[in-house]
């Protein structure tokens, strides 16, 4: 009975949304919402204390990560690495730099407004700083792509920024999570270079496989019906680099990360029916439970002292536009005042990442 309620919430937010022309609510939003009225501080449908769902909501957790690494497209962020001698033109042109300029522009005033205002006072202010320049990819790219924007210059740079902000978060907050939790640095953390031997090793196996003519006419007859082979083939991946992350003690999610940019080497996003099966099996069942039970656990009894957290919850969503939108002046010179504050305000994007990344650092 839960997980049909679960899904009942899931079926109708997406449809009410759609129906009462509410498109710049995310769906992420209401289905927390929905999760904390379906729990056990309010009606009490779902006490979060179901294994079943528990499951569930994990699988979709990873699968959320998995999927924001599918979304880099590592070959033009290779193609984009400034080449010869650096110039000071460069950095306020070539697509790279002008990325990598925004992300530490952000990470910077994080940490200025996280160490320099007193309402971030008793949390964890290394772990904050690491996690407000994070973007969600999986909120952009439709955006941009609807604009149309998506192979010029002025999206290059926004999916750049998004993209290195999604793989720098997640990577220093699973090595700070895990820092956090062995009190301190350990030889043991150091086990977490085998997870980029694993992807290197991963990569050029299926740079071998790929030029296998049987291999491909396998993938191509078993790509249908029954068969689903790229599925299979790229649930085996996520769980592989799942399971080395958890065997040498580092996060699982950084292995879900890593083995959807592994994946996402070797296929072209625009054409793949991959990717549109992968999206519909984890946003059309998996992800949507996650973000429920996010608000079923969400504990309410907190809320009781919102006056008293008013001042970090108003200091906390300023500071989310501030440290995107004026590291985003830097495009000012090449895309004009108001495409420079219109990228700020997409790179704010961050709903579905940010609630990911918080989930590894618990």
């Amino acid at each position: 009975m839960p997980l049909f309620i679960i899904f009942i919430v899931a079926w109708l937010v997406p449809m009410a949304l759609s129906w009462l022309e509410i498109s710049k609510l995310p769906s992420v939003i209401v289905e927390i919402i929905m999760g904390v009225a379906i729990g056990p501080f309010a009606l009490g449908f779902v006490t979060g204390n179901e294994v079943s769902l528990n499951f569930l909501s994990n699988v979709g957790f990873l699968l959320l990560i998995f999927l924001s690494g599918l979304a880099l497209d590592v070959q033009k962020i290779i193609s984009s690495f400034p080449r010869g001698r650096l110039k000071t033109v460069d950095f306020v042109s070539n697509t790279f730099l002008i990325a990598s300029l925004i992300y530490v522009g952000s990470v910077v005033l994080s940490a200025l407004v996280v160490y320099g205002l007193p309402f971030f006072d008793g949390l964890d202010k290394m772990f904050m700083v690491i996690l407000l320049p994070s973007v969600a990819l999986s909120v952009i790219v439709p955006i941009i792509k609807n604009d149309g924007e998506i192979d010029r210059k002025f999206g290059q740079v926004i999916l750049l920024e998004g993209a290195i902000a999604t793989i720098m978060t997640i990577l220093l907050i699973a090595i700070y999570s895990g820092i956090y939790r062995n009190n301190g640095f350990r030889f043991e953390l150091l086990l977490f270079g085998i997870i980029f031997i694993l992807f290197f090793i991963a990569y050029k196996v299926g740079t071998v496989l790929i030029r296998v003519r049987i291999f491909q006419k396998l993938l191509y007859k078993l790509e249908h019906a029954a068969s689903q082979i790229r599925i299979r083939g790229s649930i085996a991946v996520l769980l592989l680099f799942v399971v080395v992350a958890s065997a040498i003690n580092s996060e699982p999610a950084l292995g879900a990360f890593f083995a959807g940019t592994l994946l996402s080497v070797f296929f072209d996003k625009n054409r793949s029916a991959l990717l549109f099966k992968l999206d519909g099996m984890s946003y059309g069942f998996f992800i949507p439970v996650f973000f429920i039970m996010v608000g079923v656990n969400l504990d309410i009894n907190s809320l009781r002292n919102f006056g008293d957290s008013f001042g970090l919850i108003a200091t906390l969503f300023l500071s989310l536009y501030f440290i995107q939108v004026v590291p985003s002046l830097s495009m000012v010179k090449l895309f004009g005042w108001r495409r420079a504050l219109s990228a700020g305000m997409l790179l704010t994007s961050r709903m579905g990442l940010a609630i990911a990344t918080a989930q590894i650092g618990l």
